[in-house]
């Protein structure tokens, strides 16, 4: 989904570019309600439900879906790098949306709680190329360390007619216990709220945002001049992060700390001010 961006964005660059740019999703070819509406269609074709072992614990809508395996649910979801293929593809490097193709699917699995295991990868090209193929593994890979994930299969497909260039996406597998599966029904006044910071776009929203840099005559080697030392050829490319072991080590930390002032509170209880 993209969720990088707001539905609208007003974005002013300043007067030396002359680009004052007021642009929508739907205005960059990506309709949120169209998208939508054939999430819907689709949603609604699928009927059937497994009974038993492997039967459904979550309906279609959730970040990632879950199916009984007794005392564990198993997690299943998928992703793709969507237009970040283009930006690699511009700046003729490759070894970094493997990252993203990781990261996508272990975010969206750690939001209901489970813990990623495993991933499978779907390459599908236009032509051969061995050095793009290489550098594509080399972001995988990364991307598998980074979130402590295995990747034990995927496939290579070669259709021509089809893509144009080349489209990575991946399915991650992970478990979770039954009782510590986190859907929101259980969130109450009170609980503690852990914001995580992002390093960029990375790659959702891309769409909008080539867009926008395109008519603000922009390219990945330029230096942008709100920020002189900042070039785009870093940040267009940069990774997504696996917040899986930070997501980890802050909720640790929140414990401990959450556990100290419990007890501190029942230690030393508040004394009645006097009158």
């Amino acid at each position: 989904m993209l969720t990088g961006l707001p539905a609208r964005v007003w974005l002013k660059y300043p007067r030396s570019l002359r680009c004052d740019v007021v642009r929508t999703y739907a205005e960059a070819g990506v309709s949120q309600d169209e998208k939508a509406a054939h999430i819907a269609a689709l949603v609604s074709a699928l009927t059937y439900r497994r009974r038993g072992v492997g039967k459904p614990l979550t309906k279609i809508g959730h970040f990632t879906g879950l199916v009984d395996l007794g005392t564990y649910a198993l997690s299943l979801c998928t992703d793709s790098v969507g237009t970040k293929t283009l930006v690699a593809r511009e700046m003729r490097r490759w070894d970094t949306i493997g990252i993203d193709c990781v990261a996508h699917n272990v975010n969206d699995m750690i939001c209901i709680g489970a813990e990623p295991l495993a991933f499978v990868d779907y390459v599908a090209i236009e032509s051969y190329d061995r050095e793009v193929a290489r550098q594509i593994g080399v972001g995988l890979n990364r991307g598998a360390e980074l979130a402590n994930v295995t990747i034990v299969g995927g496939e290579i497909a070669v259709v021509p007619e089809i893509v144009r260039d080349l489209d990575l996406a991946g399915t991650c597998f992970g478990v979770v216990r039954k009782t510590k599966v986190i859907d929101g029904r259980a969130i109450r006044p009170g609980d503690v709220i852990i914001g995580l910071p992002s390093t960029g776009i990375h790659a959702n929203g891309l769409t909008l945002a080539r867009r926008l840099l395109r008519e603000a005559a922009i390219t990945v080697s330029s230096s942008p001049a709100w920020n002189s030392g900042l070039r785009s050829r870093s940040s267009r490319n940069r990774s997504s992060t696996s917040f899986r072991r930070s997501v980890a080590s802050r909720t640790a930390r929140c414990i401990r700390r959450s556990t100290w002032a419990w007890a501190s509170r029942s230690s030393h209880p508040r004394r009645r001010r006097s009158a």
